[in-house]
């Protein structure tokens, strides 16, 4: 069996799908999915090696490590049980911390919300093959998505997304049903406010009038209605405290919406990333041998993974972060401040609940302070202690950044975290840096051996495995509205998912894929490419694939 490392490993081989030869008869599809193979060597790597593989074949070898981590998992499954029991009762909280206690292993490649977006909620569903049927008892599908994204990004938590449309194009799929007001586009998902009634009734009247305007077919119209009166009206959601709390209970009523029989399969739990790590820093940054402790509070230590991770993706840029918080000094004008820096360690938030880059001072001392400036010129600055930190963390003004979040839930805990091919790219560099600076530092040889073994490179995202047909007979990706109107799933559509190719679910993925696509490698495709891929995918997946 391989190791999950083997799963995600880098290729030097561009032509990992398919022969160059006769490219020019090859389909448009043919050509854009070994075109992302070129500029994903994690996704190339994972169709040339298992593209022949089942769904359920290459699950298999997706398995946690045996590894015995630096710190204990206690604490994790402490927090996740707590966590789940608070929104989702005492039975499903304790079968997560079940689960997690005999395969330590979760999905960490989404963005919390409610999940609509279809790349996400089909890596929910994909995950969850092997969690069902002969030889495992695992009741629960365990994601941790990620809440420092704002709620008008891609996955589009600001409201719903419906894979359907009439008069227009492919070019307007995904239709944006709003939910919160447009207004508030620019705020984490970690600091959102919970909708309300008025905003589950506005969102009635735009579904209404998108039909009317022959956007969506009627045909949407009931199941995107009993959702908002069945679900999102329900009094035990719209009284919860935060949009986040309201996306885990959310996202596992839409789960159970998607199946004809949901009892029949494990219950999806989705927990904000950033909540469970802050639950383990409030233990860690008091425990002066945990791994986020000596990170953040050991000078030499820190300034070791400062300098080697400085550059790395989903890290800092420490020359960016300087810019912009001396933006007055050097540019004249704070506007012109860089926006693309990471952050050190945390992220602000501003008054309103949006993100700020934060930049570690430190003195001749050693005394440290987190600075950051907004997008309104306005500094945010705290002290650098533990005191002030699990104060901010309490408070929402800082939120975890994504390598604190997989410091103490992966790296220190020895948690699989299964991902996408970014993060298969950012998690083991994260790690190297990490190895290295421990290495560097002296006193840490044993913590360094113990992080190293992490998996980090198991990747699983960028799959779909459930379609539906467009109007003109191509095949587009289904979300969870498409799957609940088109009747659900049912045990032949679960059993031709686990038989899928993974080669066949990543054609599926394509039009999301793309969406990936640097700008200038996006330019490589045609300006039909979406009709092309739809087109090309319904001649190609005939009788392959799941269709609602």
């Amino acid at each position: 069996m391989l190791i999950p490392h083997e799963i995600a490993g880098q290729s030097d081989d561009c032509h990992a799908c398919y022969s160059t030869a006769n490219a020019s008869h090859r389909r448009a599809s043919e050509r854009y999915l070994d075109l992302a193979c070129r500029q994903f060597p994690v996704l190339g790597n994972a169709i040339r090696n298992h593209g022949n593989r089942s769904l359920c074949e290459y699950l298999d070898l997706i398995q946690p490590s045996d590894i015995r981590p630096l710190q204990p998992i206690e604490d994790l499954l402490a927090v996740a049980e707590d966590y789940a029991r608070s929104l989702l009762g005492e039975t499903i909280a304790r079968r997560l911390a079940t689960d997690l206690e005999r395969s330590p292993m979760i999905l960490t490649a989404n963005h919390h919300g409610i999940a609509y977006f279809a790349q996400d909620f089909q890596g929910n569903l994909i995950f969850s093959l092997n969690r069902k049927g002969e030889g495992t008892d695992l009741r629960t599908v365990p994601v941790f998505a990620c809440g420092t994204v704002p709620l008008d990004n891609l996955t589009y938590p600001l409201g719903m997304l419906c894979y359907q449309a009439l008069e227009t194009g492919l070019d307007s799929i995904p239709n944006k049903i709003p939910i919160f007001s447009n207004k508030m586009r620019r705020q984490m998902v970690s600091s959102a406010k919970p909708f309300k009634m008025d905003m589950i009734h506005r969102a009635k009247k735009r579904l209404r009038k998108m039909i009317r305007d022959r956007i969506l077919p009627v045909s949407v119209e009931p199941s995107i209605i009993a959702l908002l009166e069945k679900e999102y009206a329900r009094s035990d959601v719209l009284d919860l405290p935060t949009y986040s709390q309201q996306s885990v209970v959310m996202n596992h009523a839409l789960w159970n919406r998607i199946f004809k029989a949901p009892k029949r399969f494990p219950d999806l739990v989705v927990l904000e990333l950033e909540k469970v790590a802050m639950a383990l820093l409030e233990k860690d940054l008091r425990d002066h041998n945990s791994l986020a402790h000596c990170v953040m509070f050991d000078p030499e230590l820190r300034r070791n993974v400062f300098t080697n991770l400085d550059g790395s993706r989903a890290c800092w840029q420490t020359s960016a972060l300087l810019r912009r918080l001396h933006a007055d000094d050097t540019a004249g004008n704070w506007k012109d401040m860089p926006c693309s820096c990471g952050t050190m360690l945390f992220w602000g938030l501003d008054a309103r609940g949006r993100r700020v880059p934060l930049y570690l001072e430190t003195d001749s001392g050693n005394a440290a302070l987190l600075r950051g400036i907004d997008d309104r010129g306005n500094v945010l600055e705290m002290p650098f202690s533990i005191d002030a930190i699990l104060e901010a963390l309490s408070s929402n003004t800082i939120l975890p950044s994504v390598f604190t979040s997989l410091l103490v839930i992966s790296l220190a805990r020895g948690v699989t975290c299964v991902g996408g091919y970014f993060q298969c790219e950012y998690l083991p560099s994260m790690q190297a840096g990490l190895v290295k600076a421990l290495n560097d530092t002296g006193g840490y040889d044993d913590a360094a051996r113990k992080v190293s073994m992490v998996p980090t490179a198991v990747y699983l995202s960028g799959m779909i495995a459930v379609m539906h047909r467009w109007q003109n007979g191509g095949l587009v990706p289904a979300g969870p509205l498409e799957m609940i109107a088109g009747g659900g799933l049912d045990e032949a559509d679960i059993r031709r998912m686990q038989s899928m190719s993974v080669k066949d679910a990543h054609m599926c993925a394509l039009s999301e894929t793309i969406q990936d696509f640097p700008p200038a490698v996006k330019q490589l495709c045609s300006g039909s490419w979406r009709d092309d891929v739809a087109e090309d995918n319904a001649s190609l997946l005939s009788g392959r694939i799941v269709l609602k």
